[in-house]
């Protein structure tokens, strides 16, 4: 870490680089025009110029910047402000030119009292640290007492009794008031104006001390004319002074006579703004012996400079011819480089534009792929849709004539040829025969159906009866309906489960009932022994609705693909292999689909499957 002597140090030196700069510079124009007089003239000007500036002697002020309007950082980041002014102009009719370091007022101290700064500036009341003398006073602050405008007429501080009084710790002021000893208001600290301003505005104190510039910088007229007022006399008028180390007596008389000068120039009023100087240099050499060794050194080594230049000058010169040829060769070579790269271009061109024209063609063919796909998927539905029509006439009378023949039998036939077993075994065979004709034709009644809901849910033709509808009634209502299979099966149990406040479904009940039939009759088919559950809750605005069963399971290899048409799990390990058309998936997905809804399933081989349904509510 970089102390404050370093920082001196190196601002000297960057200097002293600068002028080095400017000798650099002098003789690269000596060197382009050859002119030995010029040089001359020059390089003594160069020498009087630092003679004229070293010949003064520096001091090294240190201080805070934090203390408007007389020391703070501008706009530009540099320092500025009244006091650092007051002291340039000061210090210059003593001959000396001002460095200045900022700190806080402490280590300002600390840094005069160790030999790194000369003086400390501003010191406003008394130093806080022994082993310091002050210098004459060449200027005061007032500090006012502002207090909230409803207090009535204060004339100091001793009628804030009471009262919160807010200060700033690095003022003064609060030295001040801890000086006094006890007093009848309770004095509140604040690290920064800042802080001290936000407190009295948000009514946390009731008055504040702060001199008139700084609180003039932070509020408006308005608000010191209608919320905050001021005594008319200061509460306290602090001196401002400069502090130098114990035993420095020619620097402190050198100081007062600087700050006399100012008081007879400007009646002892410090300027309003203060201007950057410039370097801050000093070396130890007289005046005369510093300008007439200038002029001997500058004389003497003319003669010398001027032969090194020309040789340097011929070297740059072959340097810049040999780079030219490089930079020659090396453009020509571009060039080459360039055109190779420009018929690389057009050849690329070229075959971009051939593959574009590929790629077109390839996809004005998958587009009328495409369309003829589509309309033989149509004709597809509307074949199955003709063939489901033709084929369900003549089913309906085969089963009724199965029916019809089946009822013959037992009323006419079996009583008659009782005695006769022979034709009691053949009545009986056609009897199971008539009932196997019947199931069949039940079951194919039933994949007729499957295949015309399918169809006119995939070609939009498809009557959706909507309608308000509870979904508790048709919950009960499809288990009902499959109650039947259950019975048949004593090992698998139905368990129903239907939350409270169940929300209310826009949704054809026919339908709604078929998706949940289909669901559970799949679960009733693949579970040999345990439960069936089916589940119905509200879920974010949604009805949620699980069918879970302790079946055999999917395997994952078949969970992506058991919603598509006519796809059924191949299950070789099943003894009872339950029949089915591998439809009633895809209807119940057609179904949720259409109404924005979701279906999805969660499997695991031998344990189950979860079928979990949501469908949007009314609201």
């Amino acid at each position: 870490m970089t102390t404050r002597a370093d920082q001196v140090t190196y601002r000297l030196k960057i200097v002293r680089q600068c002028r080095l700069f400017h000798l650099s510079t002098f003789q690269m124009v000596a060197m382009s025009f050859k002119l030995h007089a010029f040089v001359s003239f020059c390089l003594i000007w160069l020498c009087v110029l630092p003679c004229r500036a070293t010949a003064q002697d520096h001091l090294v002020m240190s201080g805070p910047d934090n203390i408007y309007p007389l020391q703070f950082i501008n706009e530009q980041g540099l320092p500025d402000g009244s006091n650092l002014g007051f002291w340039r102009r000061a210090l210059k009719t003593q001959q000396f030119e001002l460095i200045y370091l900022f700190d806080s007022l402490q280590n300002a101290q600390h840094d005069v009292l160790e030999d790194r700064a000369d003086f400390v500036s501003p010191v406003i009341g008394s130093p806080l640290l022994p082993g310091l003398t002050l210098t004459k006073s060449y200027h005061h602050i007032d500090i006012y007492l502002f207090y909230q405008a409803g207090l009535g007429l204060i004339t100091g501080l001793h009628d804030v009794a009471g009262l919160h009084v807010g200060v700033i710790d690095s003022m003064p002021i609060a030295r001040e008031i801890k000086a006094q000893g006890n007093v009848n208001f309770t004095v509140v600290h604040f690290n920064s104006a800042k802080e001290l301003y936000a407190a009295a505005e948000q009514g946390e104190i009731q008055a504040f001390c702060s001199p008139l510039a700084l609180a003039k910088l932070h509020f408006s007229p308005e608000q010191l004319e209608t919320s905050f007022h001021h005594t008319s006399a200061p509460v306290l008028i602090l001196p401002i002074a400069a502090a130098v180390k114990q035993g420095r007596t020619v620097l402190l008389d050198r100081l007062n006579t600087a700050i006399d000068s100012q008081r007879l120039k400007r009646g002892g009023q410090l300027g309003s703004r203060n201007h950057t100087g410039g370097a801050d240099i000093f070396f130890p050499w007289d005046k005369a012996v510093l300008i007439g060794l200038g002029f001997i050194l500058a004389f003497f080594f003319v003669a010398l400079w001027n032969w090194q230049l020309r040789r340097k000058v011929r070297q740059a010169t072959e340097r810049l011819t040999s780079s030219n040829r490089k930079l020659e060769h090396e453009i020509s070579r571009r060039k080459n480089a360039q055109s190779e790269l420009a018929h690389i271009n057009r050849k690329l061109e070229g075959i971009v534009l051939e593959r574009t024209k590929d790629l077109r063609h390839k996809a004005e063919e998958l587009e009328a792929a495409n369309e003829r796909l589509r309309a033989m998927d149509a004709l597809k539905s509307m074949m199955v849709s003709s063939v489901s029509h033709e084929l369900r006439t003549p089913l309906t009378s085969i089963r009724g004539f199965a029916k019809l023949v089946d009822r013959d039998l037992d009323r006419y036939f079996l009583s008659s040829v009782a005695s006769d077993r022979r034709l009691h075994s053949k009545a009986t065979r056609i009897k199971a025969n008539l009932s196997i004709i019947e199931s069949e034709g039940a079951r194919l009644s039933r994949l007729i159906d499957d295949m015309l809901d399918l169809s006119k849910i995939e070609a939009g033709r498809m009557q959706w009866r909507d309608r308000p509808v509870t979904p508790e009634v048709s919950i009960l209502s499809a288990a009902s309906a499959v109650r039947t299979q259950f019975d048949n099966k004593p090992d698998v149990d139905l368990d129903i489960r239907i939350a409270k406040n169940l929300p209310t479904i826009l949704i054809d009940p026919d339908r709604f009932e078929q998706m949940l039939i289909n669901l559970l009759d799949n679960a009733c088919k693949f579970t040999k022994e345990g439960s069936v559950t089916i589940e119905a809750k509200a879920q974010n605005g949604t009805l949620h609705v699980e069918i879970a069963d302790t079946g055999v399971g999917i395997p994952p290899e078949y969970l992506d693909s058991i919603f598509e048409t006519f796809r059924q799990v191949e299950r070789d390990t099943l003894e009872d292999k339950p029949s089915g058309t591998g439809l009633g998936l895809a209807i119940c997905r057609g179904i949720v689909e259409h109404y924005n809804g979701t279906i999805k399933v969660q499997s695991t081989p031998g344990e189950g499957t979860i079928f979990t349904v949501t469908l949007p509510s009314m609201q």
